[in-house]
């Protein structure tokens, strides 16, 4: 009798500890699916672009990563997020971060493609021999810091 009585606060805290096991699976899955996660860097070698390595599929990291974001910001909104809420607000920040690290490197790398097809040309040497030189340098940079990444 006294369990029928309490019916509506067995139902709210049955209800809470099912979404907190929600959460908590889901908080593993994330979890598993990132420490997996790797980037796929190829060999480019364009001898004109003097490019050896580019950055692809970014597209579909970035489309789990915003679906993480989304699962991120629904857990927030969860009124069962409390024993879980360091871990959620850290994921929330380290997904930004990857978010917008990835976002600058696949526009650096586009915009270093158009320039090294300009800087490519002979052309260029002739008419900006100083500008040319310059991106010589830079783009030797370029290419060390993928030799550090890859």
């Amino acid at each position: 009798m006294r369990t029928v009585k309490h019916k509506h606060v067995i139902k709210k805290i049955l209800c809470k500890a099912i979404d907190e096991n929600r959460i908590e699976q889901k908080l593993k899955e994330i979890n598993e699916r990132w420490n997996t996660m790797s980037l796929n860097i190829e060999k480019f070698s364009n001898v004109i672009l003097h490019i050896e390595h580019k950055l692809c599929g970014v597209h579909d990291v970035l489309q789990v990563l915003e679906d993480d974001q989304i699962t991120m910001h629904k857990m927030m909104n969860s009124y069962s997020v409390e024993p879980f809420l360091e871990k959620v607000e850290t994921w929330q920040k380290n997904l930004s971060t990857v978010n917008e690290v990835l976002n600058k490197w696949w526009f650096v790398q586009q915009k270093w493609i158009y320039l090294a097809e300009i800087y490519a040309g002979k052309n260029i040497l002739n008419i900006l021999p100083e500008k040319a030189e310059k991106f010589n340098e830079l783009n030797k940079f370029y290419q060390e810091v993928f030799v550090i990444i890859v």
